[in-house]
């Protein structure tokens, strides 16, 4: 008998594991002695059914008495009760009991003295000019600084300090006429130059002693016209002018540019389409 689910006395979980008969089926031949069982039980006499029934070959496994199908819905009841009752609201509360020991798991900014901590909070602090990361390893006293370590646990470590690095002025492009200084930067030739000495008009890329190149820039250029360009693969780009309005002029540097009084002493000109205008005029 289960000694948690009392109006279940056919089974005994969870007290301990409940022990199932593996059955048989009822044949042909047992069903004349099935019949003298029933007819016993109806008449009362309980002596004779269980004589009759101790006849049945394999008796035991076969499902003739209704208690033995009972048990097996007991068993199944006390399994529902057992999961809803003490599983499910048990599993709930640790969910809960986890989510908040989780929720706790959080950077507090610097430490505080008038600030409540818990276990699990983490705050930085400042000591000897070294400011590092604490965490809280049980419910600290308010004031309680984190180098206590009864109540905090240091998590981070000071690394060692590396060689100081020096910055680049960036001079924009390089001119001949400039004179420039140790750590200068320039561009030239689509290249950044990092000065390594004073110097002027050392050309960057002559003298490795005087620059030194730090990156080279890529120039992409990118087809513009109407019919797909041979060649481009995924990422590629070109600009397809196919039935675009607008109009791309391209005007020739003149050999002799006119002035708004200059056309009749026979200088050049284009009109607002970018033609280069022709003929002779009467004046």
């Amino acid at each position: 008998m289960s000694l948690l689910y009392t109006d279940l006395p056919l089974e005994s979980f969870p007290g301990q594991k409940d022990q199932f008969t593996t059955w048989l089926d009822i044949t042909a031949s047992d069903g004349p002695l099935i019949l003298q069982y029933q007819n016993a039980l109806q008449a009362g006499n309980i002596t004779l059914a269980n004589q009759i029934l101790s006849q049945i070959p394999s008796g035991t496994q076969k499902l003739i008495k209704a208690v033995d199908l009972n048990k097996y819905s007991q068993v199944i009841l006390a399994l529902e009760r057992f999961y809803d009752s003490d599983i499910k609201p048990y599993i709930e509360s640790k969910q809960q009991s986890w989510t908040t020991t989780v929720n706790q798991f959080s950077y507090k900014g610097t430490w505080s003295s008038g600030t409540t901590y818990q276990v699990n909070n983490m705050v930085s602090y400042t000591t000897s000019g070294i400011t590092l990361i604490y965490i809280a390893t049980s419910t600290p006293p308010i004031g309680t600084v984190p180098t206590n370590t009864i109540y905090w646990r240091q998590m981070t470590i000071q690394g060692a300090q590396g060689v100081s690095g020096q910055g680049l002025s960036y001079r924009q492009e390089w001119n001949v006429s400039t004179q420039y200084q140790t750590n200068d930067a320039v561009t030239y030739n689509g290249v950044l130059w990092a000065s390594l000495q004073n110097n002027q008009s050392i050309q960057p890329g002559t003298n490795g002693s005087i620059w030194k190149s730090v990156i080279t820039f890529e120039t992409a250029s990118y087809p513009i016209q109407d019919t797909e360009p041979q060649g481009l693969v995924e990422g590629d780009l070109w600009f397809n002018t196919q039935g675009n309005p607008t109009n791309y002029v391209y005007l020739a540097p003149l050999s002799n540019p006119a002035q708004d009084s200059d056309i009749r002493a026979g200088k050049q000109v284009y009109d607002d389409q970018g033609n280069l205008l022709v003929g002779t005029a009467t004046f």
